[in-house]
């Protein structure tokens, strides 16, 4: 049901508008509120979540057909930035609101499938609290395996540089490098 309902959201130019983003540029910020759905159409897009010691943790990488946030009043958790041009659909709280009512069920599995994915960034911020370098890093690279699997049952390699796994683990660069070699 989610991956028709997220083609039907990101190809109905009734219901949405395209929006291009230039490279490095922010979808929307964390802590401002959402007006609209936004559906990542092409390239690939960061999110990430700044803790109160001011560094940014990477919590993912989202690419074309993902779902990157739904509309809400509240401060947003997360921050969303592209990594190269791209393409994001945004469809406004009054049109998904009239397309919730249109095709049943829409809503909730839009709701599932974010709150799954935030249940899973509360993780990887809780992790950055109580771990050292270390088991951050073994944390992210658990995480990343078990969405690559999910993702593509025969997934067994990642396309990651060891900056964004730093990102993740809430390192830097060379202290994801010195870690891998020694895990290696």
């Amino acid at each position: 049901m989610l991956a028709s309902a997220d083609a039907a959201l990101a190809v109905s130019s009734s219901a949405a508008r395209k929006v291009h983003t230039s490279a490095g540029e922010d979808v929307f910020h964390q802590g401002t509120p959402q007006t609209a759905l936004s559906v990542l159409c092409t390239g690939t897009a960061r999110l990430s979540h700044r803790v109160p010691s001011g560094r940014v943790v990477l919590l993912g990488v989202c690419g074309p057909g993902e779902l990157l946030s739904m509309p809400s009043p509240e401060a947003h958790p997360y921050s969303c930035r592209v990594k190269e041009g791209a393409w994001v659909t945004l469809i406004e709280s009054a049109v998904l609101g009239g397309l919730v009512g249109e095709m049943p069920g829409l809503g909730t599995a839009l709701a599932e499938k974010l709150a799954e994915r935030n249940a899973r960034y509360v993780k990887r911020i809780a992790l950055l609290a109580t771990e050292g370098a270390r088991g951050r890093l073994a944390g992210a690279l658990d995480i990343l395996m078990r969405e690559a699997q999910q993702a593509d049952a025969q997934a067994h390699s990642l396309d990651i540089s060891a900056k964004d796994l730093g990102d993740m683990a809430g390192c830097s660069r060379q202290t994801a490098s010195l870690w891998l070699g020694k895990m290696e």
